[in-house]
C-alpha cells in the first residue's frame, strides 16, 4: 500500500471506528505521550481524545481530502489533509486542516500517532 493510502485509512479508522467497541484498539493507535492541539486552539491530553473518540456520535463522518504525506524517516510521516464533517448533518464550516505525526518503534511495528493539530478554516 502507498503511503498516502496507508496514513488515510489510519486516519479514517481512527475518526469513524466506534472505539467503544475496542477501546484496546484505540489504546494501541495512539502514543503514550499523544497530545494535541485542537481547531479552537486547546491543548489537549491523550485522555481528553480518547474521552473524546469513546464519546463521539457512532454515526459521524468527515470528508477526508488532499491527503498529503511527507517520510520524515523509516519511523515518521507527517500527514496533512483537509476534513470536514458530513454526518449525521453536513457542517456549515469549510472543515479544518489537519496535520498528524505518526510514528512507530520499528518497520515492523504498527504506526501510532503521536501528534495532532487541527486549524479551522474560515
Amino acid at each position: 500500500m502507498n503511503p498516502v493510502a496507508q496514513m488515510l485509512a489510519l486516519e479514517v479508522a481512527l475518526l469513524h471506528t466506534n472505539h467503544s467497541l475496542d477501546p484496546a484498539g484505540l489504546d494501541a493507535m495512539l502514543s503514550p505521550d499523544f497530545s494535541e492541539i485542537s481547531s479552537s486552539g486547546r491543548c489537549s491530553t491523550r485522555a481528553d481524545v480518547v474521552r473524546w473518540l469513546l464519546h463521539k456520535a457512532v454515526d459521524a463522518r468527515w470528508q477526508l481530502q488532499d491527503c498529503r504525506v511527507t517520510e520524515l524517516g523509516e519511523l515518521h510521516r507527517l500527514v496533512h489533509y483537509h476534513a470536514r464533517q458530513i454526518a449525521p448533518t453536513p457542517s456549515a464550516s469549510a472543515g479544518a486542516l489537519h496535520t498528524s505525526l505518526w510514528c512507530r518503534q520499528s518497520p515492523q511495528a504498527p504506526w501510532q500517532l503521536n501528534f495532532h493539530q487541527a486549524t479551522k478554516l474560515p
